[in-house]
């Protein structure tokens, strides 16, 4: 049996471009400190706010968190996502 071909967007579209840096010398360090709380049945804490952005990470980026005992990284994933047809859900970039 011959497999079928979906010329479905998810297909056929150009990835979404990769968010930029911002040049590492415009951005001021700092601390931010936030308290771990119960968020449901588990512990967790919510990140927001305007520096966000400014620090490289406006609303849609994707990120990489990498975890080791008391410590997390959060980093820009430069890997484009992963896209699912929605007509065949065959997974793929175009």
């Amino acid at each position: 049996m011959a497999a079928m071909e979906c010329n479905g967007p998810a297909h056929t579209e150009s990835a979404p471009p990769a968010a930029e840096m911002p040049n590492p010398s415009a951005i001021k360090v700092e601390t931010r400190r936030f308290t771990v709380g119960w968020m449901g049945r588990y512990p967790g804490f919510r990140i927001r706010g305007a520096w966000l952005e400014a620090a490289g990470f406006p609303a849609g980026t994707r990120i990489r968190i990498q975890v080791s005992p008391g410590r997390l990284v959060i980093e820009v994933d430069p890997a484009p996502p992963v896209r699912r047809c929605p007509y065949c859900r065959h997974t793929g970039n175009a």
